[in-house]
């Protein structure tokens, strides 16, 4: 995992460190790396962000799914017939599936970026005008700051979007039941 924010070296310099560790992130401290900058990466939260943790690839294990659903109801067309045509989701497996694979490719992406040699750091960054970072108590230095700081789920100010029906985007993906409507 992460190195421990408290235990690393005090006033420590990278040629780059990078704030925020999503694709776009990771992929600039990845390249920097192969080409020979010592590179530092920050991330509040899971590496990979919003498109491997809470958009895109869950988004698409579950259009995956959809299609096998779709598929499983068009083989008649081509003349496999079911002697049972009905079928149930197990919303608990298929979330449970859908972490198995955002897991996967997070942990991915954390090994490649220590076999690129990039340290990470688990934390909120806080940049200087003096090219310094604040990880916690620490303070790093750098001769370049790249900020990826992604995004996130917002509810706006509109009256009735704090109802416990309203959903996020992240909300939405965990759901443990098919509701019987949905409107987007």
């Amino acid at each position: 995992m992460g190195e421990n924010l408290q235990n690393s070296e005090k006033n420590k310099k990278y040629d780059i460190i990078v704030v925020g560790g999503g694709p776009a992130g990771y992929v600039a401290a990845i390249r920097a790396a192969q080409l020979g900058a010592s590179v530092a990466i920050v991330e509040k939260d899971m590496l990979g962000g919003t498109c491997l943790n809470r958009g895109c690839i869950p988004t698409k294990h579950y259009l995956q799914n959809a299609k096998r659903i779709e598929e499983i109801r068009s083989l008649k067309t081509h003349g496999i017939l079911l002697s049972d045509e009905s079928f149930s989701l197990d919303m608990q497996q298929i979330v449970a599936s859908k972490n198995e694979v955002v897991s996967t490719l997070t942990t991915g992406v954390e090994g490649l970026l220590q076999s690129y040699g990039v340290e990470i750091f688990r934390g909120e960054a806080s940049v200087h005008p003096d090219r310094s970072v604040m990880f916690g108590s620490q303070k790093f230095f750098a001769d370049n700051i790249i900020l990826a700081t992604g995004s996130t789920a917002v509810r706006l100010p509109i009256e009735g979007t704090s109802s416990k029906r309203v959903l996020t985007s992240d909300e939405i993906l965990d759901l443990a039941e098919i509701p019987k409507s949905l409107t987007i």
